[in-house]
């Protein structure tokens, strides 16, 4: 049964991943890559079909565009794949959810689901274009900053009137995610102005933010140190890939994103682990 969801939800990732590359393409850089409608179909919901088609389709794009649409096209298949193993890497997890009461689960579900795609999309964003959408980045900052006000509001007076605590299985709307929301921002904001912006940018801030308000403590500080063993990594793999060690621009929103998921399904096992 896991597996079948796991296929499910990866399926499902993959043809959003896709109509984001389009949607940002279309934005950005305002190209339009299909012509026809049964093509822009087979793309969403045929894997590898993209390659096939850049490749023997269009001819008017030239070599150097058509080289990176296949990178940005497997980079972002890729992320999609190894966000899903994420949110699969933990069945406890997913016990404890389908375990939740009807309030718990919906709220959990509802949340999860716009968080995750929105992080998707800020990260294929960011390795598209190298930036990030600031109205989209602070509408999903307010979402989550909003989340947690109405949170810890139907939490407080549950227990005033009703004498229990709903909730209880989500971390939102508690005083550490306040807390860690600010610190996590303040510390990037403090890592961009002593490294003068190389590496990360303002943006950033507010990704990372986001993370804190939805992880809380210690769960940032997990996701911080993710973010960072996975960035090194595939950092150091793409520059050995292109043979340059300086000036190399790298996205730091997908590494982020990575480290999300990983805080939010592994927590601190595997930091014990390499202990």
């Amino acid at each position: 049964m896991t597996i079948i969801l796991f296929l499910i939800v990866l399926y499902i990732t993959g043809i959003v991943g896709r109509f984001y590359i389009l949607a940002i393409y279309k934005s950005e850089a305002e190209v339009n890559f299909f012509e026809h409608r049964t093509d822009l179909i087979k793309y969403l919901l045929l894997p590898a079909y993209f390659l096939f088609f850049i490749s023997k389709s269009r001819k008017n794009i030239d070599h150097k565009f058509k080289k990176e649409l296949h990178y940005i096209y497997i980079i972002a298949e890729l992320l999609c794949i190894f966000s899903s193993l994420l949110l699969f890497s933990n069945s406890d997890y997913f016990n404890l959810l389908f375990q939740n009461s009807a309030p718990d689960f919906f709220v959990l579900i509802l949340f999860s689901v716009v968080l995750y795609f929105a992080l998707l999309y800020l990260s294929l964003f960011d390795i598209i274009t190298f930036s990030i959408p600031e109205i989209f980045t602070k509408r999903l900052l307010f979402f989550v900053l909003l989340a947690n006000i109405l949170i810890a509001i139907a939490r407080l007076m549950s227990s005033i009137f009703f004498k229990k605590e709903i909730f209880q299985f989500v971390s939102l709307g508690r005083i550490d995610n306040l807390v860690a929301g600010i610190l996590i921002g303040f510390v990037i904001w403090l890592i961009i102005k002593i490294t003068k912006q190389t590496g990360m940018g303002e943006g950033d801030i507010e990704v990372m933010a986001i993370v804190g308000f939805t992880l809380g403590f210690p769960s940032i500080l997990y996701s911080f140190y993710y973010t960072l063993i996975i960035g090194s990594i595939i950092s150091l793999i793409y520059a050995l890939i292109v043979k340059r060690y300086k000036n190399v621009q790298i996205p730091f929103v997908p590494f982020i994103f990575l480290g999300f998921l990983a805080a939010m399904m592994l927590g601190d096992k595997f930091i014990l682990l390499i202990r």
